[in-house]
């Protein structure tokens, strides 16, 4: 009987802590070529021109991006528009 509560104790504890360390552990997303993006933000919107509505899925280390910032940033000739962001998917 001792072991079987010991066992469900030390499961118990493992569980606990690990969450623990998970909760405190910020979140990484990486791209295909090893960068890292803290935020993967889902973003929806119409390109210019566009019938229909678009969502996107974007690893970015900025929260705070709009739809339109990051469709600027893929349609600009001008580099001073380009956003450091990895395009996941595009629906």
């Amino acid at each position: 009987m001792k072991k079987n509560i010991s066992v469900a104790l030390i499961l118990a504890i493992l569980l606990i802590s690990s969450s623990a360390c998970a909760k405190n552990s910020p979140t990484k997303y990486v791209d295909a070529n090893g960068k890292e993006y803290t935020y993967s933000l889902e973003l929806s919107g119409t390109m210019p021109n566009a019938e229909k509505s678009s969502k996107w899925v974007i690893y970015t280390n900025d929260a705070d991006l709009t739809f339109d910032e990051a469709a600027k940033s893929i349609l600009s000739s001008n580099s001073n528009d380009w956003i450091d962001m990895h395009i996941v998917s595009m629906e």
